[in-house]
C-alpha cells in the first residue's frame, strides 16, 4: 500500500469515526426531544379541556343573559 493510499485510508477511518459520534449525538438529541414530547402530551389536553369549559359557560351566560335582564 503506498502512502498516498494510507492517508487516504486514514481520512477515510477518521470520517466515519466522526459520523459515528454524530449520531451517537443525533440519537441522544432524539431521546430528549421524545421526553419533552411525552410532556407536553397531557398539557395540550388540559388546556382543550379548559377551553371547552369556558367556552360552555360563556355560551350558557350568553343565552340566560337575555332572560335574566328582561325580569
Amino acid at each position: 500500500m503506498s502512502p498516498e493510499e494510507r492517508d487516504r485510508l486514514a481520512k477515510v477511518e477518521t470520517r466515519v469515526e466522526n459520523q459515528a459520534e454524530d449520531i451517537r449525538e443525533i440519537k441522544s438529541d432524539d431521546k430528549e426531544i421524545l421526553a419533552v414530547i411525552n410532556q407536553a402530551k397531557g398539557g395540550w389536553k388540559f388546556y382543550v379541556a379548559i377551553g371547552t369549559v369556558a367556552g360552555a359557560i360563556g355560551a350558557a351566560v350568553a343565552k340566560l343573559a337575555p332572560m335574566l335582564g328582561k325580569g
